[in-house]
């Protein structure tokens, strides 16, 4: 259970907007503690407001959260706001704290305590990554009826629907994915819907929600497909454009092939000064008339690199 993984935030345009990391570690040096999680969600400035998103839980030997503290901020060029809330095992009781802090620094405070009886079915952000990652490599399918909470302190119905095993194609390459359901009864009684797409170890490769445009992908340029004969499943998927690493004859292939069209590039400019200067022109007509455009290019193109 120990794992870390990095996917990336996008629009329904394609553009990268955000981060998403997970990081889970052993806590040797508690004894009744396992494990630790931590996830963080960080957006770009100005989409449509700077936000993040953060929590760090501490799990026992059940994997029962003893503690969690979750944080969201928000801000525009106005505006900002900070929601809190912290869920704490207690002698005998939880305590779960939520606490909203608006623009004038003005703070709203509520504190509720629950028996662990009443907290048998209720699950926090760190828990469920684990549980997720369970349910993934024991090859669970079927319906699981659960409670969450939410930023505010609510605690809501969640009905989560582990599908069969089935076939997708990442990048052309059949394997195998677990297809998640989770439906959650939001405090406003609106329904959210989230699709979790993950491999049979537990790697999340692909999530959206109802509610919002955007969604997590390990690598914007997979394609991800049903396909009825799976070829592989590997343990660990890596975005494509990195994988050329660890292959030392793909890489030298790749370095080779690199260097000989840079060569051959300057070759063609040196013997074709015209077409040189016409690039260069154009080039100089685009940056004076409109350089936004250039710009926003740029960002996209070198953040698609990243």
């Amino acid at each position: 259970l120990v794992f870390k993984e990095k996917l990336y935030l996008y629009n329904n345009h394609h553009h990268k907007v955000g981060i998403f990391r997970i990081s889970v570690s052993r806590m040797e040096h508690l004894t009744d503690l396992e494990v630790s999680v931590e996830s963080k969600t960080k957006l770009k400035k100005g989409y449509p407001n700077t936000s993040k998103l953060y929590s760090y839980s501490m799990i026992d030997l059940k994997y029962r959260t003893v503690y969690e503290m979750r944080e969201e901020y928000e801000a525009d060029e106005q505006n900002s706001l900070l929601r809190t809330v912290e869920w704490k095992k207690e002698a005998e009781y939880y305590r779960i704290t939520s606490a909203f802090i608006d623009n004038n620094y003005r703070t709203t405070e509520n504190e509720h305590y629950y028996k662990a009886k009443a907290l048998a079915a209720v699950i926090t952000e760190g828990a469920f990554i684990i549980l997720l990652r369970q349910l993934a490599q024991t090859n669970f399918v079927g319906l699981l009826k659960l409670y969450v909470l939410f930023i505010n302190g609510d605690i809501c119905l969640c009905n989560l629907t582990v599908h069969d095993t089935e076939t997708i194609n990442y990048f052309q390459q059949p394997i195998f994915v677990k297809n998640v359901q989770k439906i959650i009864k939001c405090p406003n009684n609106k329904i959210q819907y989230s699709r979790i797409l993950m491999t049979n170890v537990g790697q999340i490769i692909y999530q959206d929600w109802s509610d919002t445009d955007l969604f997590l992908m390990l690598d914007s340029r997979a394609l991800l497909y049903r396909n009825e004969e799976p070829m592989l499943n590997p343990d660990n998927l890596v975005p494509l454009r990195y994988r050329f690493y660890e292959n030392p004859e793909l890489f030298t292939y790749y370095t080779d092939e690199y260097h000989k069209n840079i060569i051959k590039y300057k070759d063609y400019f040196n013997e074709h000064p015209d077409a040189l200067h016409l690039i260069s022109f154009f080039l100089k007509e685009i940056l004076l008339k409109k350089p936004h455009r250039v710009c926003e290019f740029a960002s996209n193109y070198f953040c698609e690199l990243i």
